[in-house]
């Protein structure tokens, strides 16, 4: 595959690098059935992209309804023809070009802001905005579900490489095995700014630098429950991933933690209800 041909399916490597919407899904579902007695039926993802979350989960049953925002036009569309149309839920997605900050719509049983995209807030004051615009979407008893990294390694420069399997997505189009390089290029002590890059490099070819490059604060998990806190949210758990020994390897399975190791790299989901 050439370089061309990786930035012109940067979405599909993005999805297989570093999304697993049915196991997000999964996730969701099963916390908000433990605190509400049924699953979800309406989803709002924020920062959707291709809205491959959305659209997965409007899937999943008849009466489910989704709903996306996100800034990057010619990514939604990408997705509505990708994505939406691929999983044949057209009349159960809505998608919109907007802030996540300033849309209304609908009250949802759950929104999610995965992926850290809400790390782009640099400030307590954008944040809070975008907390509290978040509870507002929702319907009582509704959770607000978000995913952060931390860890050791992840205060400096450094480099780590995943080995991605070849896949097929929902689209039927195929992606050889790639080589998936997240690249911490700079963090700056003083605000906790980082720079970031995705590299891919397919099997058999060459490395194609920087498709998708990000500048963010990384926030850590006290600032963050302490902020949907103050945002009005009732109650934040943090749900962590258990260790398998024998593999040395995390198990896949998320569950709730108030005491966490400090490991050189983790991902946890943060579950705020209203």
């Amino acid at each position: 595959m050439k370089p061309a041909d990786v930035r012109r399916h940067r979405h599909r490597f993005y999805e297989a690098a570093v999304q697993n919407v049915e196991v997000d899904i999964d996730f969701v579902e099963r916390v908000y059935r433990r605190l509400n007695g049924r699953l979800p039926g309406t989803l709002r993802e924020d920062f959707c992209g291709t809205a491959s979350l959305a659209s997965a989960f409007a899937a999943r049953r008849p009466g489910n309804r989704a709903w996306g925002v996100d800034l990057h036009r010619p990514t939604l569309d990408w997705g509505w023809r990708n994505r939406v149309e691929a999983r044949c839920v057209e009349d159960r997605v809505e998608l919109g070009c907007r802030d996540v900050r300033l849309t209304p719509g609908p009250a949802v049983d759950v929104q999610v802001a995965f992926n850290f995209s809400f790390f782009l807030f640099p400030g307590r004051g954008e944040m809070l905005d975008y907390f509290r615009a978040a509870r507002r979407s929702l319907e009582p008893g509704g959770l607000f579900v978000l995913d952060a990294f931390g860890g050791t390694d992840s205060f400096q420069a450094t480099t780590e490489d995943t080995e991605i399997e070849a896949s097929v997505g929902v689209d039927g189009v195929a992606l050889p095995a790639f080589t998936y390089s997240w690249d911490q290029l700079a963090f700056n002590a003083v605000d906790h700014w980082m720079r970031c890059a995705m590299h891919f490099t397919p099997a058999g070819g060459e490395k194609v630098r920087n498709v998708f490059r990000y500048a963010w604060r990384m926030w850590t998990l006290p600032e963050i429950q302490e902020l949907l806190a103050e945002a009005g949210f009732d109650d934040v758990e943090v749900y962590g991933e258990g260790w398998d020994a024998g593999t040395g390897e995390g198990d896949g399975i998320f569950r709730r933690r108030t005491r966490m190791a400090n490991e050189g790299s983790w991902v946890v989901y943060l579950v705020a209800r209203y």
